[in-house]
């Protein structure tokens, strides 16, 4: 079995997006990814971006279905495992 390929996102790719309320996926959306103050990300509209409220990349991720809740001293509480909730859709 191979190991598939995992793209890194770049300014300009594509990423589609899942949107969920209430644990339901209620929508998906593509946006374009953006840099802004030096981070890797997208507004999610016109209105967004003239007021600065970008959605930076890292905030999509989360701790994975079968993650664990772990412990380091000195550190505090962490999950084991992470996964992105949004996938890259076109890059050049």
């Amino acid at each position: 079995m191979g190991e598939r390929k995992v793209n890194k996102p770049k300014v300009g790719d594509l990423v589609r997006v899942p949107r969920y309320m209430f644990g339901r996926l209620i929508e998906v959306r593509d946006f374009k990814l953006e840099e802004f103050h030096y981070c890797l990300g997208f507004f999610q509209s016109e209105a967004h971006k003239a007021d600065g409220s970008f959605t930076p990349l890292c905030e999509l991720i989360e701790p994975a279905p079968d993650a664990e809740l772990k412990y380091w001293s000195h550190y505090g509480q962490y999950t084991d495992k992470k996964i992105q909730t949004y996938e890259i859709i076109s890059s050049h």
